[in-house]
């Protein structure tokens, strides 16, 4: 259950996000587009193409189809790549990383739950 309060911004096609997301800001791209975040995600981002995020994720980053990739997931962010893969450098005290392919983490984990596929 993700309760949305907040806007909720809606993009048809390819997105990329200058700045943060906010804490009670909803972002959802629609029609396989892709998302690239170039500040922090503290709200919520739903996607059905791959996601970027070049800071860290302490909110929610949800992808149907694509990958999720950030420098780090932090403080109960929840993070799904339901068909894809989850790549980031670091993660401390994740709720869930869930990743239909593969989880990589480069430097050093703590604490946290990370479940993936084995094909």
């Amino acid at each position: 259950e993700l309760p949305c309060r907040g806007p909720i911004y809606r993009a048809d096609a390819n997105l990329r996000i200058l700045g943060d997301v906010p804490e009670d800001c909803t972002v959802v791209v629609e029609n396989n587009g892709h998302c690239s975040v170039d500040g922090y995600v503290m709200g919520r981002i739903l996607t059905k193409g791959f996601c970027e995020i070049r800071h860290n994720i302490s909110g929610v980053a949800i992808t149907l189809d694509g990958f999720i990739r950030a420098r780090s997931i932090i403080n109960n962010a929840l993070v799904i790549s339901k068909m894809g893969s989850v790549v980031c450098t670091s993660a401390q005290g994740p709720k869930l990383i869930f990743a239909g392919q593969s989880i990589t983490v480069l430097d050093s984990t703590m604490m946290g739950t990370f479940i993936t596929r084995n094909r």
